[in-house]
């Protein structure tokens, strides 16, 4: 596993059988040379749901500029053909063999949705989440996070900045593993 697909969704709830992804971003990575490669968006522009989204998840989406872009994309698109498209240009091999991996900060939620939507991806994920816990465990560096997310950011709940966000972080620590700094 050289390449991983670096991903995080944006959605009206958390149950992948009643919700829908109301947008995607993901940014193809490589592990062994910590490089970003070609990326992907897709937003929803079906937002006729709107009176039965939970109140929380709407007041979240409607502060961060979410719900207005979705009102205002007319551009409707099939998130798995996007997406398979998108895969089988940049990670051929991984996806024919259903083997993509994706990468991330809790990212089995992401992958319990995306599963909904097209095949291709592997059952394991790159968990950043794990990856942050034991690098605070076992080192004096206890808020790693904070240098690269501020409070503010943190609550946006974007797509896109939370994956670019992701990438940095990991960059940061896999540098500090590979060269032994702490």
């Amino acid at each position: 596993m050289s390449k991983v697909l670096f991903c995080d969704i944006e959605t009206t709830g958390l149950d992948p059988e009643e919700e829908i992804i109301l947008e995607v971003y993901g940014r193809v990575f490589d592990l062994d040379t910590l490089q970003s490669g070609p990326e992907f968006y897709w937003l929803t522009s079906d937002y006729n749901f709107k009176n039965i989204i939970d109140p929380y998840v709407l007041e979240m989406h409607t502060k961060n500029g979410l719900w207005k872009a979705v009102e205002a994309n007319k551009v409707h698109t099939y998130l798995g053909e996007e997406m398979s498209v998108f895969l089988f240009e940049h990670m051929p091999e991984e996806f024919i063999a259903k083997k993509v991996v994706l990468a991330g900060r809790s990212v089995q939620f992401d992958l319990s949705f995306l599963k909904t939507y097209l095949t291709g991806f592997h059952h394991r994920v790159f968990d950043l989440r794990s990856i942050i816990e034991f690098w605070t465990a076992n080192t004096l560096e206890k808020n790693i996070e904070e240098r690269f997310m501020t409070t503010k950011e943190l609550a946006k709940h974007r797509a896109t900045s939370d994956v670019i966000n992701d990438i940095l972080l990991y960059q940061d620590i896999a540098y500090k593993m590979r060269f032994n700094r702490r």
